[in-house]
């Protein structure tokens, strides 16, 4: 009788320790579960706040590179000047034109929450995690370099060409001038320095225009991406 007892005990004990593992193991299997989809909806809403600070990104950038694309027009118009033109509204608008650069200031709060964070992981896509990170540290980067070189040029050299030797004019309208004022004007555009500081101006406004749409394509790219894993969600 005592060993039939010891038996049943036995098979008592092993049968709770089974509820018992089963239960841990469905627990632990439930809370993996659970942490899953909370990570996966973390994911959806980072990927989100991401499309939503590129595409505004993307509308900069597509601006500045077609404005540059007029600036760059205007500069080649200057270069090619025949040297007895007379002075016209539009070859003082090509000066005009040129005397302005595009700073790029990228919405990157995102970014900079993810890395702060430390919450790369949660974009579960390696190969779009490497293009977002790419694109904010090294094109956003050469972006930057590239205004960088072009507003200092236009700053500091084509913008104080025009103080220090152009006629003075209200607003920079040159039309108001005085015909001899006018034709000082047009003296001045056409000389070798104006023309080798307008040259190096275009120079400077087609490579980063080129980081611009370098740009913009990187983004087209990371927007693709994320729209292919937030679809299912």
């Amino acid at each position: 009788m005592k060993k039939n007892g010891s038996s049943r005990n036995i098979k008592y004990f092993l049968a709770e320790l089974m509820i018992l593992i089963i239960g841990i193991s469905v627990s632990f299997v439930l809370n993996e579960y659970r942490q899953q989809k909370k990570e996966e909806r973390q994911e959806v809403q980072l990927l989100k706040s991401f499309k939503a600070n590129l595409i505004n990104d993307s509308t900069i950038l597509s601006a500045g590179s077609e404005l540059m694309s007029k600036q760059i027009e205007s500069a080649r118009r200057l270069i090619l000047l025949p040297n007895d033109a007379p002075f016209k509204d539009s070859t003082a608008l090509d000066v005009v034109t040129l005397l302005s650069y595009l700073p790029f200031n990228p919405e990157d709060i995102t970014y900079q929450e993810m890395k702060s964070l430390g919450t790369t992981y949660i974009i579960q896509n390696d190969g779009l995690s490497k293009e977002i990170i790419g694109l904010y540290e090294r094109s956003y980067e050469n972006i930057h370099e590239w205004t960088s070189i072009d507003s200092d040029h236009v700053k500091n050299k084509l913008i104080k060409f025009t103080i220090d030797r152009f006629p003075f004019a209200p607003n920079l309208n040159f039309a108001v001038l005085r015909p001899a004022k006018q034709r000082e004007l047009m003296s001045l555009i056409r000389t070798d320095e104006f023309r080798h500081l307008v040259q190096w101006g275009m120079l400077y406004k087609a490579s980063t225009k080129a980081q611009f749409d370098a740009g913009i394509a990187s983004i087209e790219s990371i927007i693709k991406k994320i729209d292919a894993e937030i679809a299912p969600n």
